[in-house]
């Protein structure tokens, strides 16, 4: 699977919103940082999406509150950073193609429905959901509808393809062969629906050991439905938009003559 890097700039400018989840992001995971490792699982379970929990209070504030705080809580270091990475990339154009609070407000709803399809999927689990994944999936379905062919820039692990050929031999050396990566391009389409693709078959999987806890493969599935679906009728909106008629525009290009 490719790993994104770099897309095509539809605007090089910080987009605020954007830059404003993030650091709201990192502010929430120092805070994590601050809870004394033995109470961690507890205070997990008080402020996160429990699903049991929401099912039997699923009109109340608290599990409003829930849903909202489990998108900007993160596992580890590895996990913030690699959705803020995502993030970054996919936000920034999609910021400045549907405006800063279309953006914002899309993005909330996003994770909501992400957090809810995972209710829906494991309605008696009593394991927390954390993570900003199903919001970044929704930024990754509207980008997916708006710059379908842009050019997504990534290293491509060729190591992780060879591993299982090499690494009786190479023993404990076999995982430095993740670190053979060959740079690609890739369209967004293609990276996009890979992608998602792998959580929907991830979902399905998960439907199995869903107790163990692991990635919360509906809840990306579910950003991702959000995203594309509210692509789609940005796309409408803006094909049925009433387009100027020539005499309008003419009348802004009027020169008098003496």
């Amino acid at each position: 699977m490719l790993f994104p890097i770099h897309i095509e700039q539809y605007n090089r400018k910080p987009q605020l919103v954007t830059w404003a989840l993030i650091i709201i992001n990192a502010i929430v995971f120092w805070w994590e940082l601050q809870i004394p490792p033995e109470n961690v699982r507890a205070v997990f379970l008080d402020v996160l999406v429990v699903p049991a929990n929401i099912v039997a209070n699923p009109f109340s504030l608290e599990s409003f509150l829930d849903i909202m705080r489990s998108s900007f809580m993160h596992a580890g270091y590895g996990h913030i950073i690699g959705n803020m990475l995502y993030l970054h990339l996919f936000g920034t154009n999609v910021e400045r193609r549907i405006g800063s609070w279309l953006f914002l407000l899309l993005y909330l709803l996003s994770g909501f429905v992400a957090a809810l399809l995972h209710v829906f999927a494991f309605p008696s689990a009593t394991n927390g959901l954390l993570g900003a994944s199903g919001a970044i999936a929704g930024a990754m379905g509207l980008f997916l509808i708006l710059f379908p062919k842009s050019k997504i820039q990534g290293l491509f692990p060729i190591g992780a393809l060879i591993y299982s050929f090499f690494w009786p031999l190479l023993g404990a050396y076999g995982p430095l062969l993740f670190f053979f990566v060959w740079p690609a391009s890739w369209s967004a389409w293609i990276f996009l629906g890979i992608t998602m693709l792998s959580d929907v078959s991830g979902a399905i999987s998960s439907l199995n050991y869903h107790a163990m806890g692991g990635v919360a493969h509906f809840g990306h599935v579910g950003g991702f439905i959000a995203g594309i679906s509210f692509g789609l009728m940005i796309r409408l909106a803006m094909l049925t938009r009433p387009k100027k008629r020539k005499s309008e525009k003419a009348k802004n290009h009027i020169y008098l003559q003496h």
